[in-house]
Parts: C-alpha cells; structure tokens; sequence
C-alpha cells in the first residue's frame, strides 16, 4: 500500500504485482459534482538500452522489457517525432524505459450523506408475518384500548447545514382496508360490516366502524402529498409546496387512542332488541345468533377489532435546492416497486410500523343474560355504545341466592377481541370465597376476526 495520492512499486518479492489504493477527502461544497481520476502503471527500466522501432507491433510500449516504438506512454516526458529526437528535452538517462499503461480513468460522483431515523423512533426488528418470518424494514408498536399510541418519529442528516422533513403516510387502502389517517373509508364498496361510517354518529343498529380518524401532529405534519414539489414537477428549480415543512431535526408523532366509545378500530355489538335475521342479515348484532337467529350464542357485549393498520414514512433533506444538483436517486419512482417521491433529495431507507390493534378480553353474555350472569334490568343495547365495561356499576351485578346443601353452577363465558389471544380466568377472592367452591377447567371456543387482512 502507497500514500494517498502517491507511487507504489513492487518488490522482488512480489513478482512485480502491486495493490494501490486511491483516496480522497473531497469538500462539502463539491456535493452533487462529477470528477474525473486517472491512473497509470509504469515499469521502471533504467538498466535497459533504449531502443527505437525494436518491436514492428505499433499497439506494443514495450518488448522484452525494452521500449519498442516510442510512443506517448514510454515516456514520462513523451517522444519528439517531429523534432527527430531519440530522447525528449530534459530527458533524464536514469529514467530512461520507464513505459506507462495508456490511463485507466474513472468518474467519481461526490455524494454525501442521507437521513435517517433515529431514537426514540421505534425501529426494533420485531414484525412477523403470517408465516412467523420477520419483516425487514418493519416494527410492531401496540395500541391499546385506553391508551394513546406511543409512535413518535425523530430523524437527523449527518451532513452540516442539511434540513429534513419526514413525510408519514399509510399506502395500503385497497380493498377492505382503508386510511389510517382518514375519517372515512378511502375506497367505495367496501364490506360493510368493516367499512367505516361518519364519524360520530350514531345508530340504533350496528353501524359499523368509523374511520380510524389517527392524526400527524408536528414537523412536516401538514403535508398531504407524497410529491412535495408543487405543479408535480421534478425539476432542480421546481420549489417545494408551501405545505412542506424542513427543519434540523424534525420530530412526527401520531396520535390515536383506540376506543370502543369512537368506534374507530373496535365496536361493542349491538343488542338491539328489535333486530332479526332479516333486519341485519350480517349479524353483527348479538340478537342475531349465528344458528339463524337464536339467542343462544353469548356474543353479547363482545367486542370486535378492526385490521391492524400499517403506516410507513421516508425522511428526506433538502440537499437538491440546497446544493442545486439532483442529489438523491436518479429515478426515485420506478414503474414497480415503492415510489419514495426524492426527487433530487436524499431520502432515508423506507420504514414501515404496523399498529396491532390490542383490547383485553370482556366476559360476554346471550341476551338472556345467563352465561356470565347480569342483572336482569341492565340494557344490554345501552351498554354497548359506553364501550360495554360493568366494573364498578353494582346495578350491573346478578345476585345469586343459594341454599345450604343445594349445588349452584354459572357459566362464565370471556372473549378476546384478538382472536389469537390466549385467554386465563381467575376468580379474585375479596372477601374470601366461600368452602366448597371449585372452580371446572376452562374450554376453548375458537373463533377468528370480524375484520383482516393477509400478512404474506
């Protein structure tokens, strides 16, 4: 190995073969610029006797270690033909038969650096498919019934003076599924028992979802378009919208608090009295039994879940409008494949979060009321739109009365909105339970989502 930007020669050792490496620190202003380097291998001969015209081979420099026709490459100081000089001015003899290769030229492309995202971002390589294979590029983050989603995205350039923004969308609305970050379902015709309706309203029936209503809060936040520059035009001149925003270090979150009482990703069945097999023939409400409309199915106050959702973002800079050369990928939107919209900017490596939709298990009754007993004068169809929770609300509870020496036995039934979920029941002894009191082994009742999609 030379010195940077130096000669490197072999040794005897070596049997003339010789690694060189080239390198280079270039400015931070000669971003976006292409330069030319050349290079050349010389064998040094100062022992040999130059001799013109020894080869007849005109492509030949050299011949058995002896110049053959002088030429360009024989020389450092290059042959005079004209003048008819066997050796150039300023010919040194010591030098003489050092032959060159012709140059071995390459373009070099000054790049700099992209953005990417950084903590407290999410990244964690934990998303499985259905297959149980891990997805590159995607991080599981959970939304709990209750709790706002914990999904806030910061991203940095390494690159002084670079601004960046993170553009944050969810591009899987086809089919049944439907934007995060919309109020309504984004496609026409969808199943209407996963659809979403207006938000806000209400229904004496079940009304399906509404949308998941999820909002951008902060940097970049405002900006509705993958293609940040205005007119649609790609150009180095092309302005970006007034709707995109840069900053050093831009921070997105997401706010979404899944909610029975919203209805934007989970629902309490309705229990209307009033509705029949004929009146809902999809049977979402649990008078409407999936034995023809038999009460006998206990899938009162169950609560149903809407499909996860997979939200994916890009961090960009603005490294073409700072710089005035296309910087980023020269052609960022392929017919197939993710289009990341660059444009003449350095976009980050694409990354995906899906939100797993997550809500507890719920004891769920027949409108008989039986199985996990209520009381018989609590509104089954009132409960449903308040997100179907009796803890604390003792008009809820059915009294038992039990006589001395006669066996009592209830039923409780409790369903996980996320059907693979494993589900414990435990009784909570406060005060203690009376003696005599057993407690049966649990019995699994499959079931599967209202609402999903493949995960292939």
């Amino acid at each position: 190995e030379g010195p940077d930007a130096g000669v490197c020669e072999s040794s005897e050792a070596e049997g003339g073969a010789v690694k060189c490496f080239h390198r280079e620190d270039f400015r931070p202003e000669d971003a976006g610029k292409f330069v030319m380097r050349c290079f050349t291998a010389r064998d040094p001969h100062g022992d040999k006797t130059f001799v013109p015209s020894a080869s007849s081979d005109q492509r030949l420099s050299g011949n058995e270690g002896v110049c053959g026709v002088p030429n360009k490459h024989c020389h450092p100081d290059g042959y005079d033909p004209v003048g008819g000089n066997q050796y150039p001015p300023g010919f040194d003899p010591n030098d003489r038969l050092t032959c060159s290769s012709p140059p071995m030229c390459v373009r070099i492309f000054v790049d700099n650096a992209s953005p990417e995202f950084v903590d407290p971002t999410p990244l964690a390589a934990n998303s499985r498919d259905d297959m149980g294979r891990l997805v590159e590029g995607r991080t599981d983050v959970g939304a709990c019934e209750g709790h706002p989603l914990e999904l806030e995205l910061v991203a940095t350039d390494a690159d002084e003076g670079d601004k960046v923004r993170i553009f944050l969308s969810d591009d899987d609305i086809q089919g049944a599924n439907y934007d995060f970050f919309a109020n309504l379902s984004s496609v026409p015709n969808v199943p209407p028992r996963c659809a979403g309706t207006v938000a806000g309203a209400s229904s004496p029936r079940w009304g399906g979802f509404t949308g998941y209503f999820a909002v951008k809060r902060g940097d970049n936040a405002g900006q509705l378009s993958a293609l940040a520059t205005v007119a649609g035009q790609k150009s180095l001149v092309t302005p970006y919208a007034a709707d995109v925003e840069y900053v050093g270090e831009p921070r997105l979150r997401v706010e979404y608090t899944l909610s029975a009482v919203l209805r934007n990703g989970i629902a309490v069945r309705n229990a209307d009295p009033s509705l029949t097999a004929a009146t809902d023939p999809t049977g979402e409400s649990c008078q409407v039994g999936d034995d023809l409309g038999t009460a006998d199915d206990n899938e009162c106050r169950e609560k149903l879940i809407n499909m996860d959702q997979v939200v994916c973002a890009y961090a960009f800079d603005d490294s073409h409008a700072r710089t005035g050369r296309w910087m980023g990928r020269r052609n960022p939107n392929p017919d197939a494949g993710p289009r990341e919209y660059s444009n003449g900017d350095h976009a980050s490596r694409r990354h995906c979060w899906r939100v797993r939709l997550q809500a507890p298990p719920v004891f769920v009754t027949g409108p008989d009321k039986e199985a996990s007993p209520i009381a018989d004068g609590w509104d089954l169809a009132a409960e449903a739109p308040s997100g179907g929770y009796t803890t604390g609300r003792e008009e809820a509870y059915r009294t038992f009365e039990a006589t001395v020496g006669v066996p009592v036995s209830k039923t409780f039934v409790v369903a996980d909105p996320n059907p693979e979920d494993a589900v414990e029941v435990f009784l909570l002894g406060n005060p203690a339970p009376p003696g005599g009191l057993e407690m049966s082994r649990t019995t699994c009742i499959p079931t599967q989502g209202l609402c999903g999609a493949a995960d292939a």
